[in-house]
């Protein structure tokens, strides 16, 4: 496996940092609109604690990046996987969310 230069992993972990924290924001976002909208009350629950998931993923990612953009070393590495694992597991369960939500029938 080669390593990457650090400040390859310092970007990547500014990156996920930036937008992990956003993602938080969209999945809140969604869950609100979710409870207004009486269209979608058969997956109402179930995508409502997806999503719900979904920000704690992201949050996750963001504060693992956080921690990783202040440390260094091995450590930085370290964290900076965990920031990437944590995000694109929230960016998988946002897209199952989402065929839930188009796809739910009343």
């Amino acid at each position: 496996m080669s390593q990457e230069p650090p400040h390859f992993q310092r970007d990547v972990a500014l990156h996920v940092f930036m937008v992990s924290s956003g993602l938080v924001g969209v999945c809140l976002t969604v869950l609100g609109i979710s409870k207004a909208v009486v269209r979608l009350r058969s997956v109402r629950g179930f995508s409502q604690d997806l999503l719900a998931v979904d920000a704690l993923l992201f949050l996750l990612a963001c504060l693992t990046s956080y921690l990783a953009l202040r440390t260094g070393g091995r450590r930085q590495a370290f964290l900076a996987r965990g920031a990437d694992w944590f995000f694109l597991s929230g960016l998988a369960l946002m897209a199952v969310v989402c065929v839930l939500i188009a796809y739910a029938t009343v």
